[in-house]
């Protein structure tokens, strides 16, 4: 089967057709679980039956449901064993606001091959596991297991509201230490996440002994710093007047009381001494949502950190590029833990 599609940038979010109320309704969309709402499908094409079903069933060897540790929703993720999965992924770089992307794929995979470890692929705002399954896919032809998981409110997953981090972070932790314990893990296990997702990640991996190593695509080191710029920056031009520097204050404090989670607290910088893994930084010096500064940061507050700054890209345009996350990152992957799985093995000893 073949996909085609216009990626369609993050100004289409459904958030911002409500924003022209007052700071409780704006307060209410920003932490609003994006699943409740619209579907935002970044790999369909509308009036097109949804794919995700037939790529469950065939690629996928397990499906991992957990429930969170904040208020029991069901957390739900795939598992996409390493292997060979002819497919094609193109993307098309046109202009700041427009990309173009062509997709085909092989729906019956496999084989499957022994791995070298598991990379855990956590999706950015508004979008869910598809946004990196063809990241997945790469990872899988390089010989990595992959696990794609649906933050809360997102895709499958449960839960009424998000909070950018704060509770994501934990459930992640959750999905962690059910895998590790699975009889057929392989280890180490690396996290890649994009935007909140990246965010997601650090936090998860700040003093959490089972993470080897994390790639962040476009992360955020605090997202109160970087919201309401971004938010303002998003916005159609109609809207912007509402969208003063009070009113989103006040949409964010009412934001923070309903999560039931302080969103000061969803700041990877703030923990960054707790990161005591390989990080590789991956940001768009274009990128106006997040800017490229939130990684400068995070890469001088990391211990051990690689920052990669691409000249052109931009927020969307990086993620969605997959050439432009892969390829620094399987030369990251293969320096940090291929390279040292052999030397380990040519001595004799473990990997620490």
């Amino acid at each position: 089967m073949a996909l085609s599609s216009f990626a369609r940038p993050l100004t289409t979010i459904m958030l911002l057709l409500a924003l022209a109320g007052c700071a409780s309704t704006i307060g209410n969309r920003i932490i609003a679980a994006p699943n409740q709402g619209q579907s935002f499908d970044w790999l369909g094409n509308e009036g097109e039956p949804s794919w995700s079903d037939l790529i469950e069933r065939p690629f996928f060897s397990q499906r991992i449901e957990l429930n969170s540790p904040h208020d029991g929703s069901r957390l739900v993720s795939f598992r996409l064993p390493a292997g060979s999965y002819p497919h094609r992924y193109v993307f098309e770089h046109r202009d700041e606001h427009s990309f173009g992307i062509e997709l085909s794929v092989n729906w019956q995979g496999g084989p499957h091959q022994p791995a070298s470890g598991t990379v855990l692929l956590i999706h950015g705002w508004q979008a869910d596991y598809r946004q990196l399954f063809f990241h997945a896919l790469g990872l899988a032809e390089e010989g990595w297991d992959s696990v794609l998981t649906d933050l809360r409110g997102h895709g499958h997953s449960g839960g009424d509201t998000i909070s950018f981090g704060v509770h994501e972070s934990l459930e992640l932790k959750t999905l962690i230490d059910h895998l590790i314990e699975l009889p057929d893990f392989s280890p180490p296990l690396v996290l890649l996440g994009t935007s909140m997702g990246a965010a997601v990640a650090l936090l998860a991996a700040a003093g959490h002994d089972a993470v080897a190593g994390v790639i962040a695509v476009a992360p955020y080191g605090e997202f109160m710093t970087v919201f309401p710029d971004g938010l303002r920056y998003m916005a159609p031009r109609s809207m912007k007047p509402f969208l003063n520097p009070n009113r989103v204050e006040r949409a964010l404090v009412h934001a923070e009381q309903h999560s039931l989670a302080s969103l000061a607290d969803a700041a990877p910088l703030a923990r960054a001494s707790d990161v005591s893994v390989p990080v590789l930084l991956i940001h768009g010096k274009a990128d106006r949502f997040v800017p490229a500064e939130q990684s400068r940061q995070l890469a001088n507050a990391l211990p051990y950190a690689e920052l990669v700054l691409l000249e052109e890209h931009n927020h969307v345009s990086l993620i969605l590029d997959r050439a432009a996350v892969l390829e620094p990152a399987e030369a990251w992957l293969e320096n940090h833990f291929n390279r040292e799985a052999a030397t380990a093995e040519e001595s004799g000893s473990g990997i620490p």
